[in-house]
């Protein structure tokens, strides 16, 4: 039985904690002032200066202290902009100043090549655990059935690059969600080779290979969506849905297919 700290709550208590929430959030908004302006305005002055000053001193680097001190003031420079600066603005924690240079959805930092960079290790870690699968896999309920289950497995890894995935292609920036696609179509490419190679071992013909795989793999991230909000041991119906689903699809797919091999007369 769930107990009170996992337990569903009750359309009132949701109701209760989305005004306990909003409070939250108006009490913070009316505290917003030009003390909080004067921060961040200062923090982006002491990233400017800190930059310039370790660069001028970096070409002075044939002294060896000028050398030590300007790498250690262009590092400042950098964490103060990623740590303090680029994660608050990206939040939006400063659109309300109405400044184009603080909007969190134009706002350029360098910890986006930092994150695009691990959807990227994200996507082909996942890739290659997903493609072993389907190679290790001997028929046909067996490819579907364990690729679902290593996908599902990756939900609740500790490394969390399935969480990743998922996350940053529903609420991440346009650069993340972009990154994500990309790593999406790899996965479908993937699976459409393997698609055509395992549906030739059994003497089928899919119709359209490489939109199947598309469908495949847009279905089952988005399911992936939803079980990675529910806990593990509650993950089952996601998978055996989801196993119907693409079962239905790769069924509609042989039949076309069928149909173009042999037309009717």
């Amino acid at each position: 039985m769930p107990t009170a700290l996992s337990r569903t709550l009750s359309p009132a208590e949701l109701d209760q904690l989305a005004a306990e929430l909003d409070a939250v959030r108006a009490r913070a908004v009316a505290d917003l002032g030009a003390k909080d302006a004067r921060y961040i305005r200062r923090i982006v002055a002491a990233v400017r200066y800190t930059g310039v000053a370790g660069r001028a001193l970096l070409f002075a680097s044939v002294f060896p202290p000028a050398w030590v001190l300007g790498t250690l003031l262009l590092g400042l420079s950098k964490i103060l902009e990623n740590m303090e600066l680029g994660h608050n603005v990206m939040h939006g924690q400063y659109d309300w100043m109405g400044d184009a240079t603080l909007n969190g959805q134009t706002y350029e930092c360098d910890i986006d090549e930092l994150a695009i960079a691990l959807i990227e290790l994200a996507g082909s870690s996942l890739r290659r655990v997903l493609s072993e699968a389907r190679q290790r896999a001997s028929s046909e309920r067996s490819v579907v059935r364990s690729s679902l289950e290593v996908f599902m497995e990756q939900l609740n890894t500790e490394a969390g690059y399935l969480h990743l995935l998922l996350r940053e292609g529903r609420v991440g920036s346009e650069a993340f969600m972009q990154a994500v696609d990309r790593q999406l179509v790899f996965f479908e490419e993937e699976l459409k080779t393997d698609l055509i190679r395992l549906e030739q071992q059994n003497g089928n013909r899919l119709h359209e290979p490489g939109l199947v795989a598309r469908g495949i793999t847009r279905l089952v991230f988005a399911m992936g969506s939803m079980a990675m909000n529910v806990p593990a041991d509650q993950q089952g119906p996601f998978l055996e849905q989801t196993a119907v689903m693409l079962n239905m699809l790769l069924a509609g797919a042989r039949a076309m297919g069928r149909q173009e091999s042999h037309p009717p007369v």
